[in-house]
């Protein structure tokens, strides 16, 4: 999966063709390819858009056996098992998810920062439910205490414009991200190259 491509497209072969209701979590038609650019959706991030020869694809999913199941609106019929097609991304909602995950980490990785003790226990990235929860093993602050410094602080990180450097990981769809001189951490997500 090419998590850097953003503004191309890339070609590839329809390996299957799924109906109506064949698939569990999105019960629209659905194709899966022999090579992908979109990621799926996971439980705390929304999934790439795009299009296969100009038919939007809305939604991106993973099977429970593994396979990125690509969700179309119309008929399955429209595409073939050996079809040769042209993937391209959206790059402007890649841009959205990978602006959204970063801030979420930023945010993650701040909150020690300000609060001696606090720790993220919890996240989701997407768009509709987007948070990060904090937990502290001795004293829980009071977060209306807390907020004005954690925004100065969040705004001082990205008004130094930290650079985001990911390196991929080989074998797997995991790599190493790391935002400024803060400890690195594995993700599949697609980052932006700096915060700015």
């Amino acid at each position: 999966m090419n998590r850097t491509n953003i503004h191309g497209d890339i070609s590839a072969t329809i390996l299957a063709v799924h109906k109506i209701g064949d698939c569990v979590d999105d019960d629209r038609p659905s194709v899966e390819l022999s090579e992908t650019i979109m990621q799926p959706e996971t439980v705390n991030r929304n999934a790439d858009r795009g299009w296969i020869d100009g038919v939007p694809i809305v939604q991106v999913t993973r099977s429970a056996t593994g396979r990125i199941l690509h969700h179309f609106d119309g008929q399955s019929g429209q595409f073939q098992v050996g079809q040769p097609v042209r993937i391209r991304l959206d790059p402007e909602w890649r841009r959205v998810l990978a602006s959204l995950i970063c801030a979420g980490r930023l945010i993650e990785l701040a909150g020690p920062l300000v609060f001696y003790g606090l720790q993220p226990f919890g996240a989701d990235y997407r768009l509709h439910r987007a948070k990060v929860e904090f937990g502290a093993l001795e004293y829980l602050p009071d977060p209306a205490a807390v907020w004005p410094g954690f925004c100065a602080r969040i705004e001082q990180l990205v008004g130094l414009d930290l650079p985001v450097r990911t390196t991929a990981m080989d074998g797997s769809d995991l790599q190493t991200v790391q935002i400024g001189d803060f400890l690195p951490f594995r993700c599949t997500a697609a980052y932006p190259a700096s915060l700015r």
